[in-house]
């Protein structure tokens, strides 16, 4: 079996000797950021705006890296090499926590934890764009003015819990209406709709996450001269 590769802290290593402490902050508290990467044939797809993301998340809970943007996006070209998967559809997964609990609710970042696995695509999502997906829709509403809402946190347990009711109910996707009733986005994803020719999506004030590709895609269409309606 190939080895898979990872990077902690700087250093890449096989997966299986990788080591977090059990005090660390991610795992102890949830705290901490992450972002998912998709990179296709080898190239990371939107780096920039996912990296930005991760730093905003990291500056608005008081997390700090010794490594620049650029020094991230030479190691995770490295690891998606050292793993085999330049050849296919493959994603990033970039992790940082606050590091070790200090024994206080909250402290300053010392020494941060930083964690990239490299992967190939799942085929559950090759297949949905082909075949669709089936969705339901969550027991639970989001409320909009969460401040953590904005950010890609490691406390992902409402999208956990809607990805529990879709298994359960042989779906996809749970999607999620806010506290004032209306849609909001996916336990996975954003949301757009196509309806009697007009596109629209929800409003980033709904209190979803700003994803990155549906930025992107709102201004590719813009840029085709389509017009995407935010409500």
């Amino acid at each position: 079996m190939r080895t898979e590769y990872c990077i902690l802290n700087g250093d890449t290593i096989k997966c299986e000797d990788a080591r977090i402490s059990p005090f660390d902050r991610g795992f102890m508290y949830g705290d901490g950021v992450f972002d998912t990467i998709f990179v296709p044939k080898g190239v990371s797809f939107l780096f920039d705006e996912h990296i930005t993301r991760l730093f905003d998340g990291m500056l608005k809970l008081g997390i700090t890296l010794p490594y620049s943007k650029s020094t991230i996006y030479n190691m995770v070209n490295e690891l998606v090499a050292k793993n085999a998967l330049t050849g296919v559809d493959a994603y990033l997964r970039i992790t940082v926590t606050r590091g070790k609990h200090s024994g206080k609710m909250y402290h300053p970042s010392e020494a941060s934890t930083f964690f990239v696995i490299a992967a190939a695509l799942p085929e559950s999502v090759i297949s949905a764009r082909e075949n669709g997906i089936s969705c339901v829709i969550s027991e639970a509403p989001k409320c909009g003015t969460n401040p953590i809402y904005g950010i890609k946190s490691l406390n992902f347990l409402w999208s956990i819990l809607g990805m529990r009711q879709a298994i359960e109910s042989n779906a996809d996707e749970c999607l999620f209406f806010n506290s004032d009733g209306y849609l909001a986005e996916g336990a996975t994803s954003n949301v757009f709709i196509i309806k009697n020719g007009a596109i629209s999506t929800p409003a980033i004030g709904s209190g979803i996450l700003p994803g990155v590709t549906r930025d992107y895609l709102i201004k590719l269409l813009r840029q085709h001269g389509m017009s995407v309606s935010e409500k």
